[in-house]
């Protein structure tokens, strides 16, 4: 009995919580559709911010996750005209090496595929102002 229940926790955990820097952070799936601002918004008020996705083992843990859906937003934009790729959480820096952009990705479109949502088991770039449901953290 005892092993179930900690095979168990240790399912719950791996699902929805990362380490990034060797913190522990929380996921939460929101099921609402909102733009990637209002999103960054809504996660900085109710949690800490956007999800960073630091690495693929971060990606697989969200990508399985029961509560996961096709296009969500994470924290990942970009804010330059250099096309240089940010996390929201600031002192997180982009690892390119880590990153699981779909096929084609980042193609950035008219200039305006600043904002990055998870689809399925890789990334798109895509218009801010279009809206998803999204993925939060909290520390």
């Amino acid at each position: 009995m005892v092993k179930m229940q900690w095979s168990l926790f240790v399912f719950i955990v791996m699902g929805q919580c990362s380490s990034i820097g060797g913190h522990l952070y929380d996921y939460h799936f929101i099921g609402e559709n909102k733009t990637w601002k209002e999103a960054q918004e809504y996660c900085r008020t109710y949690h800490t911010d956007l999800a960073t996705v630091a690495n693929q083992t971060d990606m697989k843990r969200l990508h399985n996750h029961p509560k996961y859906q096709v296009g969500a937003w994470i924290g990942l934009h970009e804010n330059t005209t250099n096309i240089v790729w940010r996390w929201s959480q600031q002192e997180v820096e982009f690892n390119e090496s880590e990153s699981n952009w779909y096929q084609g990705q980042p193609n950035n479109v008219d200039d305006h595929q600043i904002c990055v949502r998870m689809n399925g088991g890789t990334w798109d770039d895509d218009h801010c102002s279009n809206s998803y449901e999204f993925i939060c953290y909290d520390v």
